[in-house]
């Protein structure tokens, strides 16, 4: 799901586009979405989300695609700035929260194409399901 945003950027406050966490699925363990910009360096994803199972320890992402056989094939990523614990997480409204930045070269993700998997506790959520709503935002040179 995909919405507007104010971003501030040197001259001020513009609108730009963003993505909204849709919560509203009954009885899910884990609602996330990702969110990416686009900047002079590269790029930066987001990676955030709402845990409402409250036995999940650790939520994480993995850069892959499913080959011929439906085999998830990765593609390396500094894995460990990809994972959140629940000790990191931030507690409102009595839900927990997770964001998860990252920073990455966006030859790398052209070169090797794929999609971000979320995982629950280190293993991916199911085959099927994949955070590839993406939303492009440039915050100038």
């Amino acid at each position: 799901m995909m919405s507007t945003a104010d971003l501030f950027v040197p001259w001020g406050w513009m609108g730009g586009s963003g993505a909204v966490l849709d919560c509203s699925g009954e009885g899910s363990r884990l609602h996330a979405a990702l969110w990416t910009i686009s900047h002079e360096k590269g790029r930066s994803a987001y990676f955030f989300g709402r845990v409402d199972d409250p036995g999940i320890q650790e939520v994480s992402s993995v850069y892959g695609y499913r080959d011929a056989d439906d085999d998830l094939i990765l593609h390396p990523l500094d894995a460990s700035s990809l994972v959140s614990r629940r000790s990191d997480w931030v507690k409102w409204g009595g839900r927990d929260y997770f964001v998860i930045p990252y920073d990455y070269d966006d030859q790398y993700i052209q070169k090797n194409p794929g999609w971000f998997y979320p995982c629950v506790d280190g293993v991916p959520v199911s085959a099927a399901t994949t955070v590839d709503s993406w939303t492009g935002t440039s915050l100038g040179d």
